[in-house]
């Protein structure tokens, strides 16, 4: 048996959501067994899959230990290879960060375990003592959206779960508009043009 319990920035999240969370390789059918068989409690009761956590919820997961990762919490930092570069931050409060990634960086770490802007900042939160990762069920401090490595721009950060889900939100809604930039080396004629653009992945380029 497993205990947690929920905090902040898993408030307002499904308990189904949270149990696959702070588990690994849990087949949904375990899962779902486990909650008809009362081995998934809040508070000391039956619990259901539908139901919304709060700030100081109590959780038993009666579940196998093989389903536990070995180090709990949100997933494991990268290595940082170098400090947050001291123009990368362009905004910050206590709930986001607008971040400028330059061309040639990683927004966040790759297949290959090389870290990204996300974990330098990530790394910077915690020295400041802004994030604790060894406090936290579920959460880390994530992009909201992307850039690809050799394209420069701005990076929303979240800095806590509602401002995640919040920005995202925004973001399907269209409300958060993105303009991408071209710089050309000529004049190019007029009319409409189409590229596309093919990834190689051995060489992390287009």
């Amino acid at each position: 048996m497993r205990q947690f319990t929920a905090g902040p920035n898993d408030d307002g999240m499904r308990l189904s959501r949270f149990v696959q969370r702070v588990t690994q390789g849990l087949p949904q059918g375990a899962l779902y067994k486990a909650f008809r068989n009362r081995r998934i409690k809040r508070n000391g009761h039956r619990a259901a899959p539908d139901d919304l956590l709060a700030t100081g919820d109590v959780l038993e997961l009666y579940l196998n230990d093989a389903y536990f990762p070995a180090v709990p919490g949100p997933r494991k930092m990268a290595p940082i290879a170098a400090p947050l570069p001291a123009n990368a931050v362009v905004y910050e409060d206590a709930h986001i960060a607008i971040l400028f990634k330059t061309a040639g960086l990683l927004a966040h770490s790759d297949d290959a375990g090389r870290p990204g802007l996300l974990e330098a900042f990530t790394a910077r939160l915690a020295t400041a003592g802004h994030y604790d990762p060894q406090q936290e069920n579920t959460f880390a401090p994530a992009l909201c959206n992307r850039l690809d490595r050799n394209t420069e721009g701005l990076l929303l950060a979240a800095k806590q779960a509602p401002a995640l889900r919040d920005a995202n939100a925004l973001l399907r809604e269209g409300l958060i508009a993105k303009h991408y930039l071209c710089i050309c080396t000529n004049t190019p004629p007029q009319g409409l043009h189409q590229a596309f653009l093919l990834r190689q992945r051995a060489s992390h380029s287009v």
